[in-house]
């Protein structure tokens, strides 16, 4: 396990490289439990955070952090991934970003004060997650995702028809009910879109 630093424009881009020794149909896990890691390490530190599907962390409706995954592919399996991982800070954001410098001041919250408190965190969230699913697996670390997923319940028009967000899959899917069926949908496929007001 490595990991690397770079501060940007105040913001927090942080890569951590990982052996591995995955099926290559494991690799949707990989953003799972990132981003199940690193918001669980934020809530500890009072960052009310979501999970947006498929990869991004919310704060107030409003995108904080992405996660990005590379593999390196041996065969059928994953032998290497990086999970690289940006975070507001200070630096500007659009209308539906946020950042969490400025959030952190206006709520008096004291435990995250720098990008190194940040940074901490981040890679404490990453190795939470990593060691998590080397353990137990996706399956319970899946059920947390979801109680921290943000658009459960909500409505979304496909071209198949209007929806309700019901759930994400192990494989990383969308599941979507349309009437009295379910539609699984890919990530990259869709976009569910941020809040613009908060």
């Amino acid at each position: 396990m490595g990991s690397d630093l770079a501060v940007s424009s105040g913001g927090l881009y942080l890569s951590l490289w990982l052996e591995t020794n995955l099926p290559i149909n494991h690799s949707p896990h990989l953003v799972l439990w990132s981003a199940w890691g690193i918001a669980h390490a934020l809530i500890q530190h009072g960052i009310p955070v979501q999970v947006k599907w498929p990869n991004d962390l919310l704060l107030k409706g409003k995108k904080l952090a992405g996660i990005k995954t590379e593999s390196k592919i041996n065969g059928n399996r994953i032998t290497a991934a990086i999970i690289g991982v940006g975070i507001n800070w200070t630096n500007p954001v659009p209308a539906t970003g946020i950042a969490l410098g400025p959030f952190c001041e206006a709520e008096s919250i004291q435990s995250i004060n720098s990008l190194t408190d940040l940074a901490e965190i981040t890679l404490a969230g990453l190795t939470l997650g990593w060691h998590r699913y080397q353990r137990e697996g996706i399956a319970g670390i899946l059920v947390d995702y979801l109680q921290l997923f943000a658009h459960r319940g909500r409505e979304i028009s496909l071209p198949q028809g209007v929806g309700i967000i019901e759930s994400v899959t192990a494989q990383g899917e969308l599941v979507v009910l349309i009437g009295q069926r379910r539609e699984i949908i890919l990530p990259g496929t869709v976009s569910l879109g941020y809040d613009h007001a908060g």
